[in-house]
This record gives structure tokens, C-alpha cells and sequence, in this order.
């Protein structure tokens, strides 16, 4: 910052950045910098001039000892910019790039800094100080440069599928078959000699499991194919979800979009795999992916 002295406020930003394990022993080169609500760069007049706020930095790794290979490892990165002239009752955004890009979705979950000059606020402030407030927008889904061919997701949580929810899928979608819905037909007159989960219901779930981490924000989901049952599920089995990214293609008709070939596997509390399938999403490209919007302000905690 420049040596300019200015009844501002002050302020401090902290950043917990995740290094990849293949990025270890190489440098990185970070930036900061303040935007306003409109994506525009924060200016302010000094006696040297118009000047942004801007900061730049430098750090990089070292492979750690004591952790697991393919584990990332956080980065802390803390700048104190001391007083900042912000126009009072403001909204700000700081934008973070780390090696020339921004990183996906930070904006939204960046640490927005008020002036805040108004006792008469709800909350606790003091006059003439900045409040730093960090918002986080939940990541649901992808963009299609965050797909990388051969990239695993590990969906998070499973789930335990009881006798009531083979139950009520099985009446929601009129499939009466007995093997899932009468104790008695099931112990003497099929293979399995229990109940067995429908199908349908183990492959929606592993889908529902999968959406967060592929599909939370495509354009549509295109295709599903090989759906493969290789175990039967029981009730009271626990069922966990991988998917990996098999191909991406951008599309050959709208530069604005592109299609990404997964393959996901649904596992029981044995590790037995009791669904596999394969299904193509089309998914936006980042910079014409719509903005996530909600039915009110920003001011419902002001």
C-alpha cells in the first residue's frame, strides 16, 4: 500500500489455499485484489496518483513427511493492508488468483468488507471500522474446465437404505414385485431368500450421490448407459458413490457448453460393488455458466 494517511478503515484478509500433491516443490504466484459489487476494480486518489488495491505474493511447498501420498496440503496466506479508504455502507468482493487464474466459484465465497459507520446497525459494530464478513456459496456441480479426464470424486455422505425406503419407493413407482415387499415370498420362494432392495432405488440413489460433485449444475443430463447390478442390496446396507471422468468433448454447434462421459460405481459396507453405470452430462462452460441467485438481498444480515 501506498504511504497515504486517510480516515479509512482497516482491514486483513486470510486465505487457506489447497496445494495438489503433484504441485509440491513448484512456486505459485498468488494476487488479491478488491473489486466492487459490479466486478470493477476499487480505486481510490492519492497524492501519487489513482491507485488500485492490489496485492502480490509468492509461495510454494515442499513435499511433507508425515502425509499420505495424493493428499493435499492447505497453504495459509494472511495480508494485513492496514487502512483502506472504502466508501461507507459499501459492498465489496475480494477476487483471488493463484498462477494467472481465478479460482472457480471464489468470488461468491470471498471475504466481503463493509464500511460500516452506522450505529444504528442490528449488529454489534464500531464506528469508523471494517467489519469482514466471509460468505460461502456451497459448490454444487461443475464447470467443464473442472473436468479432467481420469479425475475421481468421492461422493460424500452414504446412505443406509432401510426397510421403509425400499417400502415407499417400491409403492411410488407401482413396482409390486414381491422379492422386495413380502418377507414371506422372499425367505421361501426366491434365491436370496430375504428381501432385496428394487434396482431402481440403488442406482437413483448412487446417482442423488454423484450430482453434488458432476452434475449439480449442468444443462441436462444426456444419456444413461451399462447399468450393471452386480451384487444384490439388502435392507440395511450402507451405500457409498464414486464417479470417474471418462471423456470431454466441447460441443461442435454452441462454444458455450460441452459434454462430459462418466462412469459410477456404487459400493455396500463391504466394499462390494452393487450398481455401475455410465451417463453423459452436458455442462456450461465457466465464463457463460448463469449467476446463482437467490429470492432476496444481500442485506438479510445487515
Amino acid at each position: 500500500m501506498v504511504g497515504y494517511r486517510t480516515r479509512a478503515v482497516p482491514s486483513a484478509v486470510a486465505i487457506k489455499v489447497a496445494v495438489d500433491w503433484h504441485e509440491f516443490n513448484s512456486p505459485h504466484h498468488w494476487e488479491l485484489i478488491l473489486e466492487d459489487a459490479d466486478g470493477k476494480l476499487v480505486q481510490f486518489e492519492t497524492p501519487e496518483g489513482t491507485q488500485t488495491i492490489e496485492v502480490r505474493g509468492d509461495f510454494s511447498t515442499t513435499t511433507p513427511d508425515d502425509v499420505p501420498q495424493g493428499t493435499p496440503v492447505d497453504v495459509p496466506i494472511a495480508v494485513n493492508f492496514g487502512p483502506i479508504p472504502l466508501a461507507p455502507a459499501s459492498r465489496f468482493t475480494w477476487r483471488l488468483v493463484i498462477d494467472g487464474e481465478s479460482l472457480p466459484g471464489l468470488r461468491s465465497r470471498s471475504p466481503r468488507v463493509r464500511a460500516s459507520r452506522h450505529p444504528s446497525s442490528t449488529r454489534p459494530r464500531t464506528a469508523g471500522r471494517t467489519t469482514t464478513m466471509t460468505t460461502f456459496d456451497r459448490p454444487f456441480g461443475r464447470h467443464f474446465e473442472d473436468f479432467e479426464v481420469g479425475d475421481v470424486y468421492k461422493h460424500w455422505p452414504g446412505k443406509t437404505i432401510t426397510e421403509a425406503d425400499d417400502h415407499l419407493f417400491c409403492m411410488i413407482t407401482m413396482n409390486h414385485h414381491p422379492l422386495h415387499t413380502n418377507a414371506w415370498f422372499a425367505e421361501h420362494e426366491s434365491v436370496q431368500k430375504r428381501n432385496v432392495v428394487v434396482g431402481n432405488l440403488v442406482y437413483s440413489l448412487v446417482l442423488g450421490m454423484s450430482v453434488p460433485d458432476v452434475s449439480g449444475s449442468a444443462i441436462a443430463n444426456l444419456e444413461v448407459e451399462t447399468l450393471i447390478h452386480r451384487h444384490p442390496t439388502y435392507h440395511g446396507d450402507t451405500i457409498y458413490a464414486e464417479t470417474r471422468v471418462l471423456e470431454k468433448t466441447p460441443s461442435s454447434s454452441k462454444n458455450d457448453r460441452g459434454v462430459v462421459l462418466v462412469e459410477t460405481k456404487g459400493f455396500n459396507q463391504d466394499g462390494l460393488e452393487v450398481c455401475y453405470f455410465r451417463r453423459k452430462v452436458m455442462v456450461w462452460k465457466r465464463d457463460a455458466a448463469p449467476q446463482r441467485q437467490r429470492p432476496y438481498g444481500d442485506d438479510v444480515w445487515e
